[in-house]
């Protein structure tokens, strides 16, 4: 049977020169060796690496009082008893209250945070062909290459379309990154799009069902 940390490892992942991988204190980041380069739970999330740069996600800090009100509105719309006493922090509320502050930033191989968790989304840019990554903050959407990570330019792509508009999406990609035209079935959920997560690694670790990513946590 294997021990705690030997499942953990097995989880791991790496590109041949560091490695991501969660544990019980939360997600980390190791050289080849396994010496910490990002300790476990400084992040709440890290990404796989692609052209040397890896998502990651933050939760911000907020006021117990903004906390309370949340706890209030969640346990009101499920009809349920208050606690006695509230959680002090983000981290230790339930779900749905921290999926709503959840920011995106980015990281390179060092461990160095190259943009700040303060981003709503940093689309998933994962084993893509294009040299360039999409930001969200406040409905506005960003541009900034992988050569020059911090050169972050507003963008007019926006992250929804009607049917009319769904031409102007794919011409982007197609024109300025060499989209490679395939489509997921997973497409439009935050597993895939966001968090990054491949249809075969849906199936695998979600059971084909992409809203079962929020209970990875």
């Amino acid at each position: 049977m294997l021990s705690s940390q030997q499942h953990f490892k097995a989880m791991d992942f790496s590109n041949g020169r560091v490695i991501v991988g969660k544990r019980k204190e939360g997600w980390a980041l190791f050289d080849k060796n396994y010496k910490v380069i990002i300790a476990p739970g400084t992040y709440n999330w890290i990404d796989k690496f692609w052209n040397g740069f890896a998502r990651v996600t933050a939760l911000p800090e907020i006021s117990e009082e903004e906390i309370k009100e949340q706890l209030d509105i969640y346990y009101q719309n499920r009809g349920k008893s208050k606690p006695t006493s509230y959680f002090k922090t983000l981290k230790e509320c339930p779900l749905d209250i921290r999926k709503k502050y959840v920011k995106f930033g980015l990281i390179n191989e060092k461990g160095e945070e190259v943009i700040a968790p303060i981003y709503d989304s940093i689309w998933n840019f994962y084993e893509k062909k294009y040299d360039t990554f999409i930001l969200e903050k406040d409905g506005q959407t960003y541009k900034a290459s992988f050569l020059h990570p911090t050169d972050i330019t507003v963008c007019q792509l926006r992250t929804h379309f009607s049917d009319e508009e769904n031409d102007m999406y794919y011409n982007y990609y197609a024109q300025d990154d060499e989209w490679d035209g395939e489509e997921s079935e997973f497409a439009g959920t935050y597993a895939h799009d966001v968090a990054g997560f491949s249809d075969d690694e849906i199936y695998d670790i979600f059971d084909g069902d992409p809203d079962a990513y929020w209970n990875i946590d």
